[in-house]
């Protein structure tokens, strides 16, 4: 399991103690990422998920969940800026050394447009199951985007269901190939 925006990692030690699978949290925000125990079967890794490898600035909104955002959070004050190492999709496994992907979590707060539009098809492909956060909840202005990224999903033979009522704030997708799925 790789968990993008771990946040304290409650969902990666959730899922390891029901599976007991091998959990990778990456986090941004520094207060949550000193909060994820790590154990044998769950690490964690500091960085910010997007677009672009290399260093980014992370602006941490006033609220009690210590999220942070890439862009700057419309409606949010942000009261903190922080230097984080960004990382790709196509980065990050290969500082894993992972093959294959069994479920990957996306919750980065806006910055999974870019993730997806910088990952290849073949990157995508190694992902078994995704569960994604997209933001146009938050910003309808990124309607269009989520739509043309779940057009992208189907053509590479993934199939996704939209779990929430309005905007796309949960989607499962899932590798049809990958899980031998007709």
């Amino acid at each position: 399991v790789v968990d993008l925006g771990a946040s304290t990692g409650a969902f990666s030690h959730g899922v390891q103690a029901l599976s007991g699978c091998r959990c990778h949290c990456v986090e941004a925000a520094k207060c949550n990422f000193e909060a994820i125990e790590e154990t044998p079967y769950v690490q964690k890794h500091f960085a910010a998920m997007g677009g672009t490898a290399g260093p980014v600035t992370l602006n941490i909104v006033d609220d009690e969940f210590h999220w942070g955002s890439l862009d700057d959070p419309a409606g949010f004050a942000v009261t903190e800026r922080q230097g984080v190492p960004g990382w790709t999709l196509a980065g990050l496994f290969a500082e894993l050394g992972v093959e294959t992907v069994d479920l990957l979590k996306v919750d980065i707060e806006g910055a999974e447009i870019a993730l997806f539009d910088a990952a290849d098809d073949a990157t995508l492909r190694r992902c078994r199951q995704m569960t994604i956060e997209f933001h146009d909840f938050m910003d309808p202005g990124q309607t269009a985007d989520v739509k043309r990224q779940l057009d992208r999903f189907d053509r590479l033979g993934f199939d996704y269901v939209v779990m929430a009522r309005r905007q796309h704030g949960d989607v499962l997708v899932v590798n049809r190939d990958a899980l031998g799925l007709s």
